[in-house]
C-alpha cells in the first residue's frame, strides 16, 4: 500500500460524488481554500504551518509535484518559502540518451552559482571563504538500477 493511497482514494470518491469532473492537482485544492494531507505532509517536513503551504501553491510560488498515479511517492514542497527551490530531472531517458541535453537542463534551471565541494561551507577545502548569496547545490541522487 502506497503513502498516499487513503488520501487519493478519499479525493476520488468526493470527486465522483460531485460529478467526476473535479480537477484532482494541489493548486487547484490550494485556490479552493483546501489544504490536502500532501500539503499537511509538507508543513510538517519543512516545520511550517500548512496555512503557509497552501498559500504559497495558490500563489503560484510553490509546487508540491504529487501526480495521482504515484501513490507512493514521499510529498515534497519546492518554491521560494520551502528548502527546495529547484527541481529540474537530469539524466538519460528511457527514449533518448542525448549527455549533452542533461547538461544543458541542469544549466538552463540553475544559472545561479553552483556549490560544489569547493565552495561548500561544509568542505574542508573552504576554509575562510563565504557562501555565494545566490547558490543551488548542485549534486546526484540514487537510482534504480
Amino acid at each position: 500500500m502506497g503513502l498516499r493511497d487513503a488520501w487519493i482514494e478519499r479525493r476520488l470518491q468526493q470527486a465522483a460524488a460531485a460529478g467526476g469532473d473535479v480537477p484532482m492537482t494541489q493548486m487547484y485544492f490550494a485556490r479552493q481554500g483546501i489544504v490536502t494531507e500532501e500539503m499537511e505532509y509538507v508543513a510538517r517536513r519543512e516545520r511550517v504551518e500548512p496555512e503557509l503551504v497552501r498559500s504559497e501553491v495558490a500563489r503560484g510560488r510553490a509546487i508540491i509535484p504529487a501526480n495521482i498515479q504515484h501513490r507512493n511517492l514521499e510529498p515534497m514542497g519546492i518554491g521560494i518559502a520551502f528548502r527546495c527551490k529547484i527541481n529540474a530531472n537530469i539524466g538519460n531517458s528511457a527514449v533518448t540518451a542525448v549527455i549533452h541535453a542533461s547538461g544543458c537542463s541542469q544549466t538552463g534551471s540553475v544559472r545561479s552559482s553552483i556549490i560544489t565541494t569547493n565552495t561548500n561551507p561544509c568542505s574542508p577545502r573552504s576554509a575562510g571563504r563565504e557562501r555565494p548569496r545566490h547558490t543551488a547545490v548542485a549534486g546526484t541522487s540514487p537510482t534504480a538500477a
